[in-house]
């Protein structure tokens, strides 16, 4: 019943849009099957579908987030049969492009292909139309989850080694950003203890700095080249968003555990990197990490840093492979320096919200610590940080395991297809 009420909604929603605005107008959504279309796989998609429309004339843009998954409204200046034309070539050439569902519109209604003589979309395993393989149950569930992972796994393998860290990056950006609950961070759903700050600003950033994250690939081994281009993505992360903090302790972190990880020991590996790191702290620098650290001794993720980021690859990714993003960031919050937070409450509020995290056992007590949170304006950055981190340790396991045909680990589909 949620389903179609919220596509009732959508319906409304487009029909609002295309009287209000003189342009077509083109959905992106989520070409996948199931009641609940959240998930990992079907946010990135959709993502790459609106960043593949960005620069095509849009004059107005709105997003939504339900059961239905990601949406993109978005209005485009443009011929309306050119824009169909542009939808399909990117549902057809894109990577994900089969995983992504483009409608184009106007106050007259929707364009099909068939309107440009095309063909309608093929199944996903067969040649059969698609509506005819759907409204059959032809293929098992199981099938269509498989295929869907492989399409996702051969994006995220991109030959051109730039690409494929990029799209490593972008995707452990988006998969914090679909967690469940915030507590007190931005998800798709709500905007949690911010004012400032929503979910389309993160997409945004999170687009501009995996663009240039991913040029650090080539240099593991150099603490200095990671850290300048970490600075050079900052700096273009703080132009895309208006001068608002997004990303900036995720570009730290993501660089090293990127370069840890292509290494065999990559706690060992980015230990030695940051043997000095705590020379910062003898700097004039001011930063919500300085100041706690001259005030209290806290080294924060500096400290962490220093001790290769043990617990990450030691205790919360294996932890994470377990359980579900969910209970994942709750462990985290319990016990991570999270010096985010520790700035926006002070450390007795700190204190107690670590305590109340560690007293959670069910989801009665998930709700209320959500909405706690929110009411004292506290937000653990980060923990969310470090959630970004196991992501992308997790994806970038998936394409060695893949690479090196070993076996691969059977919970991928609960934390690829579903959220938890």
């Amino acid at each position: 019943m949620e389903l179609l009420d919220e596509r009732e909604v959508r319906a409304n929603l487009q029909k609002q849009v295309t009287e209000d605005f003189p342009y077509p107008l083109a959905v992106i959504k989520a070409n996948l099957p199931g009641t609940d279309k959240r998930s990992l796989i079907s946010a990135v998609a959709v993502c790459e579908g609106y960043f593949q429309l960005k620069n095509k004339g849009v004059r107005h843009m709105f997003m939504s987030y339900s059961c239905e998954g990601l949406i993109f409204y978005l209005s485009i200046d443009r011929d309306i049969r050119e824009l169909k034309k542009i939808c399909v070539d990117i549902e057809t050439s894109h990577p994900l492009g089969r995983l992504m569902d483009i409608d184009v519109m106007d106050t007259r209604g929707q364009i099909s292909r068939r309107e440009l003589n095309l063909s309608p979309r093929k199944c996903f395993l067969c040649d059969e139309d698609a509506h005819l393989c759907v409204r059959n149950q032809t293929h098992t569930p199981d099938d269509i989850d498989r295929y869907i992972l492989s399409v996702f796994r051969k994006y995220l393998v991109a030959d051109d080694l730039a690409t494929r860290w990029q799209r490593l990056f972008f995707t452990a950006l988006i998969g914090e950003l679909i967690k469940p609950r915030g507590y007190g961070c931005v998800t798709m759903s709500d905007d949690g203890s911010h004012t400032d700050m929503d979910a389309m600003l993160f997409i945004e950033s999170a687009n501009t700095i995996s663009h240039l994250m991913c040029k650090a690939y080539a240099y593991p081994d150099d603490f200095q080249k990671l850290r300048d281009i970490g600075r050079i993505a900052e700096q273009k992360m703080f132009e895309t968003t208006g001068n608002i903090n997004t990303h900036k302790g995720a570009i730290f972190l993501m660089l090293l555990v990127m370069a840890g990880l292509q290494r065999e020991n990559p706690v060992a590996h980015i230990a030695r990197l940051c043997q000095n790191i705590l020379a910062d702290f003898d700097k004039a620098q001011s930063s919500h990490g300085m100041t706690l650290y001259y005030k209290y001794g806290i080294t924060g993720i500096r400290g962490l840093a220093k001790e290769g980021f043990r617990e990450l690859f030691e205790i919360y990714y294996p932890f994470y492979l377990k359980h579900s993003c969910d209970e994942t960031f709750l462990k985290i919050i319990c016990e991570n320096p999270d010096t985010t937070l520790m700035h926006r409450g002070g450390i007795p509020l700190y204190n107690e919200c670590r305590e109340k995290a560690k007293s959670i056992t069910n989801q009665q007590d998930r709700f209320a610590f959500d909405a706690w949170m929110k009411s004292q304006r506290l937000s653990p950055g980060g923990s969310a940080d470090m959630l970004s981190a196991l992501i992308l340790m997790d994806c970038f396991m998936w394409i060695k395991e893949e690479i090196e045909d070993e076996p691969t680990d059977k919970n991928r589909h609960r934390r690829y297809l579903r959220i938890e």
